[in-house]
């Protein structure tokens, strides 16, 4: 997975902790993650699901959610390819 593919998980995660209307907040986040789609397309599986998820889900509990996991799962497998003994 490129590094590129974390950054944009973190610049989202940024994008949701800072101030402004919620669902505006939502679609920059989205959009946020999807600004490379090479990075996309060489991510590990679960990552696909999960950024598949966030393009699919159209309602605010389910946006929400989405981006929350599809966050969690980049910079979770990230850590793991950068600690590989944990």
């Amino acid at each position: 997975m490129e590094r590129y593919l974390v950054q944009c998980a973190d610049d989202a995660f940024k994008i949701l902790a800072d101030e402004g209307e919620w669902d505006t907040r939502l679609s920059s986040a989205s959009s946020r993650l999807f600004t490379s789609q090479q990075a996309c397309e060489s991510a590990p599986q679960p990552i696909k699901d999960a950024l598949a998820e966030v393009k699919t889900a159209t309602n605010f509990p389910d946006k929400s959610n989405a981006l929350r996991r599809a966050i969690t799962a980049i910079l979770s497998e990230f850590a793991r390819r950068d600690n590989p003994s944990d």
